[in-house]
């Protein structure tokens, strides 16, 4: 088992909600926000990987299993990132796609909107294990996920139901338009606003931690 460092970008304003995520809620699937409350067997059924390929391909196009609403409703999945590499075997070179940029835009729909980053961890197993709630699925690894995913370079870390506030170290607030000038003139973006998590439960005093891809 590894201890798997992620970002997850959010977008939205209401620092009220993002406080309360950080500190007391965690960051819920989007089936959970919808409903309130989760049934176990119901969790049991939804989390396959026939699921898991629709929350990676078809996020938002009808599901028949659900009446053809979009699947991003019912997903239990939490999409995060970690970073990838790209192997360009014709030049002979590896690409590296850190987690920040994926986060930030993510977090501000492509530069456009105002919202937040969190950095946390999950745990992996190495191997694939939807059925378990507690382990997230590292679909960005080749060795794991063989078949092509077309985003794979967004280096997903699938997490399930629910990334518990425990694992949540901070949030960095980023304002998209502001964060795009900064880039275009080779400037790290600033954060409006960071907030940390008193009862983070860090990772360092356990084992295996896994950092992300710089």
């Amino acid at each position: 088992m590894f201890f798997q460092r992620i970002l997850k970008g959010v977008p939205g304003s209401d620092d009220d909600q993002a406080r309360l995520t950080l500190a007391r809620v965690g960051i819920l699937c989007r089936w959970w926000n919808r409903v309130g409350t989760l049934p176990q067997e119901e969790k049991i059924r939804r989390l396959t990987e026939r699921n898991l390929l629709r929350h990676l391909n078809n996020y938002d196009e009808p599901d028949p299993q659900f009446n053809n609403e979009p699947f991003c409703e019912h997903t239990p999945f939490i999409s995060a990132t970690a970073g990838a590499v790209e192997r360009d075997a014709f030049l002979q070179l590896n690409r590296i796609y850190p987690p920040f940029m994926t986060a930030l835009q993510f977090a501000t729909r492509n530069f456009t909107d105002d919202g937040y980053i969190y950095y946390g961890y999950v745990y992996t197993l190495g191997k694939k294990s939807v059925e378990l709630e507690e382990f997230a699925e590292e679909v960005r690894e080749l060795n794991i996920y063989t078949s092509f995913l077309p985003y794979q370079l967004e280096g997903e870390i699938a997490a399930k139901i629910v990334i518990p506030p425990v694992n949540l170290e901070k949030y960095e607030k980023y304002r998209g338009p502001e964060a795009l000038i900064e880039l275009a003139h080779g400037q790290k973006p600033t954060p409006m606003d960071v907030q940390f998590n008193s009862d983070f439960a860090e990772p360092d005093r356990f084992t295996n931690l896994r950092g992300m891809l710089e």
